[in-house]
């Protein structure tokens, strides 16, 4: 009896010792794969029991972002290089995709991860949809309706990923690169449009440094106009003023002017003595003395 006690008590102690508890970390769930296959039972995270001959399977249920990158020849035989970019993520609210993906997925050091979840339910899907809805469309028409082919993309992935294990969200296009005739053709255009740009500023500049000539023009001509006006007013006014007595008496006030000067002979004209007669007077200094 004692030594049946005593090997029971090392078979105790064997099986003790092979039992123990590991962590069902975060974003995470786990399964017990037995000799027999799994448990039943899918623990979210927590510390589990596990038993002698038994470990514990994990399956990543968190979320990541994703990018396929694709080369894609457009409707207008032109090459297109692009970004898919998504979130992905393991739909851990149903427990009939969880088993299935344990029974369907080999783990890998005791992990399913996301990655291979994704690799082998959404990789294929992410990138033929996006083929499809992409190859519809010209390089020029990806430029104009951006966000209508990301729209598409987004119904059409989601549309065909619905009945996978995985759940694709947030489907949009990113990182365009266009071929290098389509680029080139976009530069020039480019810079034609800066070039309009600076010769219409150039324009404008002329436009406005005549507009300021033609203001100073139209300001000399005011100008000169209007002394010329006053000019003409003041000889009208002149003119006015003269007649033909007035003139005769600047010419009776020239001749005498004259004769009162020293040694001169002068004649003073008929016309200064009145009309009666024709006396003539002359003398000078001479004739004075005596």
């Amino acid at each position: 009896m004692k030594t049946i006690t005593i090997t029971l008590t090392l078979l105790l102690a064997m099986l003790l010792t092979g039992c123990g508890h590991e962590q069902v970390p975060p974003a995470h769930v786990g399964k017990l794969l037995t000799t027999t296959g799994y448990s039943p039972d899918i623990y979210p995270p927590s510390r589990v029991r596990v038993g002698l001959r038994e470990s514990l399977v994990l399956i990543e249920t968190g979320t990541k972002t994703y990018k396929e990158p694709l080369t894609i020849i457009m409707q207008d035989k032109l090459t297109l290089t692009a970004d898919v970019r998504f979130r992905a993520r393991v739909d851990s609210t149903s427990k009939p995709v969880l088993n299935a993906m344990f029974n369907d997925i080999v783990p890998t050091k005791g992990l399913v991860s996301l990655d291979k979840v994704y690799q082998t339910y959404g990789k294929m899907i992410v990138r033929n949809k996006s083929r499809e809805v992409l190859s519809r469309y010209s390089v020029e028409d990806v430029h104009k309706n951006y966000a209508r082919i990301s729209g598409e993309i987004y119904q059409s992935v989601t549309k065909a990923a619905s009945a996978l294990p995985i759940k694709i969200t947030d489907v949009a296009l990113g990182n365009i690169k266009y071929p290098a005739t389509i680029t080139r053709a976009a530069e020039l255009a480019k810079e034609r449009e800066l070039q309009i740009a600076q010769e219409e500023a150039q324009v404008q500049i002329e436009l406005t440094k005549k507009a300021g000539q033609q203001q100073l023009a139209e300001a000399d001509y005011k100008i000169k106009m209007t002394q010329a006006r006053t000019l003409r007013d003041q000889n009208r006014t002149i003119a006015e003023g003269i007649s033909p007595e007035l003139l005769e008496l600047k010419r009776i006030e020239a001749s005498l002017a004259a004769a009162q000067s020293n040694n001169s002979k002068w004649v003073l004209p008929y016309s200064a003595l009145g009309h009666t007669g024709a006396q003539v007077a002359m003398f000078n200094n001479t004739s004075k003395s005596k």
